[in-house]
This record gives structure tokens, sequence and C-alpha cells, in this order.
């Protein structure tokens, strides 16, 4: 997954470019897991659809090592945006389902 990356932090703890989560999917139990490697950020995971529409919403607490599924089981096939923000910064990838 290719990031954008945006900010408007001042203080060093934003998430910074460098994004400290890997997202994968995995086509055999259709869910996109989300590894954390980073502690101490809480951050808000959003899955939208091509127009807009969030499909999955939830507010984390970063935990280095955790992981995250978001399960994608009877979504339509096409485009849709993942976005974890922690108020300061936004990383925004695009993926295919």
């Amino acid at each position: 997954m290719d990031w954008t990356y945006t900010t408007r932090h001042t203080d060093d703890r934003s998430l910074g470019p460098a994004i400290p989560i890997e997202a994968t999917y995995d086509d055999e139990l259709h869910e996109l897991t989300l590894m954390l490697f980073d502690e101490g950020y809480s951050i808000l995971v959003e899955v939208k659809d091509e127009k807009g529409n969030v499909i999955y919403t939830d507010y984390l607490m970063m935990i280095d090592g955790s992981k995250v599924q978001i399960p994608l089981e009877g979504l339509a096939i096409g485009k849709y945006t993942l976005s974890i923000s922690d108020g300061e910064d936004n990383f925004i990838g695009d993926f295919v389902y």
C-alpha cells in the first residue's frame, strides 16, 4: 500500500513521516491487518469506500507489536481508502478489494 502523508504537528509526540504501521491484506480471510510498531499514540483508523462512506472506524491506542484485524468480507469489489490519524498526522492509503 502506498501512503500519502499530511501533517499539522508541531511537537515530537506525533506519528511523523515514517509510519510505524504496516498494512497487509489476506485474500483468504478477507481481512486487512495492521501491525503497530510504536507506542503511546491514540489513533483513528477508518476504511472508506469510493464514495467516501465510512465502512469501518475504530479509535485505538497503539501498543508496539499489536495487531488490528479489519474484516472486509461482504464488501463490494472496488477501491477503498485506509486512513490513519493521530489528530496531527494523517496517513492515507488506497487499496482494491
